[in-house]
């Protein structure tokens, strides 16, 4: 429908802002970031396209510009939760946890019941080496969505720290059952199975996230370390090689 209603008009700011929703959505993070450009050249320019635009440079790894869209859309409408969650977002980026946290807090002021910015504030607790105080985070959470999945993972990695082994197992094996196709949670799984020198199960679990995500370069990586503890060494070298081509740095 953007397209029609761009032939009638290219220079209708509001269909570029609908076509890049639909290229983000797609996760066409580049060409989504040039329409909310394109809309912000023809006088689109509220806090929610700086937004849309800090989104998208996000999802790029351009944390740094995003962080300063961010902060404009904050400028512009000091009210606006989505501002502040994103600002959190870039600083955990860019490993400024601490900031992130902050952000985290004032979008949770504005917004309180946003399950989302709960759940990123209780994974920049974990940053942070505040376990127990992720999993409370995680828990409360849970407590209105059993089934909210970027949660139940992040649970999972606070019980691995705390070292519950066997409950962090648990919730990868819900995660899965409930997303077959959430590699994040299979390479989690498999640093649970490594915890506890299960070393085939952890390669499985990593095979199966490469499975879903080719590209995953922390999978790699932990497929390298768990082929190196199984003795084999030469398919760890090629796997360690392929997780510092795709960007990974040990």
């Amino acid at each position: 429908m953007f397209e029609q209603a761009l032939a009638l008009d290219p220079r209708d700011a509001g269909s570029y802002s609908d076509k890049g929703d639909v290229l983000y959505d797609l996760g066409r993070y580049q060409e989504s970031l040039a329409s909310y450009e394109k809309a912000a050249q023809l006088g689109t320019r509220d806090a929610r396209n700086y937004k849309d635009r800090a989104n998208a440079l996000y999802k790029l790894g351009r944390y740094q510009e995003a962080l300063a869209l961010y902060e404009q859309s904050i400028q512009i409408n000091a009210s606006y939760s989505p501002g502040y969650h994103g600002k959190g977002m870039a600083l955990s980026g860019l490993k400024r946890h601490s900031e992130a946290l902050a952000a985290y807090d004032q979008a949770l002021k504005l917004d309180p019941s946003s399950l989302s910015i709960q759940s990123d504030r209780a994974w920049t607790l974990y940053q942070l080496g505040r376990d127990q105080e992720s999993l409370d985070a995680c828990d409360k959470i849970l407590r209105v969505d059993p089934q909210h999945l970027s949660t139940l993972n992040r649970k999972g990695i606070a019980l691995l720290a705390l070292q519950r082994y066997e409950e962090a197992l648990d919730i990868y094996t819900q995660v899965v059952r409930l997303d077959p196709e959430y590699a994040a949670a299979y390479n989690n799984r498999g640093l649970v199975f490594k915890a506890l020198k299960r070393h085939e199960e952890a390669l499985v679990a990593y095979d199966q996230a490469l499975r879903i995500s080719p590209d995953y370069a922390l999978a790699h990586y932990n497929r390298g370390l768990v082929l190196n503890l199984l003795g084999r060494h030469k398919e760890a070298q090629e796997a360690l090689d392929t997780s510092r081509r795709l960007g990974y740095l040990d």
